[in-house]
């Protein structure tokens, strides 16, 4: 509230529900980590890179150098702590040719949790 008055935002068909997936919304490039975090643990690792690679054509580059923004505004940070997606994405936007080299390792996934 500023002045006495009271601030609406009527929601538009683009950043608002962005900004609702508070992990996208910190993305620099709104790559959908939870999205991709879902598919690995499903064991979808084609769809995992695919949706990795929706919006970010240098996923294998950026995924290593990423400070990952995302896991900062993860909200299951509020519960107890947020999910790690660097440690088990790395390997699947790394080589992405041969889908085997796309499943994390057991350590990986624990570290993940």
């Amino acid at each position: 509230m500023q002045n006495g008055f009271y601030q609406v935002r009527v929601p538009d068909a683009t950043d608002y529900w962005i900004e609702m997936v508070k992990c996208r919304h910190a993305c620099p490039v709104h790559t959908d980590a939870c999205g991709y975090v879902t598919a690995i643990a499903a064991g979808k690792y084609e769809l995992a890179y695919r949706i990795a690679r929706a919006h970010n054509p240098f996923a294998s580059i950026c995924g290593r150098v990423c400070g990952a923004p995302c896991e900062i505004a993860c909200r299951r940070g509020d519960v107890d702590a947020p999910v790690a997606r660097k440690p088990a994405t790395t390997p699947c936007t790394a080589r992405p040719t041969t889908i085997s080299c796309c499943r994390p390792t057991a350590a990986i996934m624990s570290a993940s949790r």
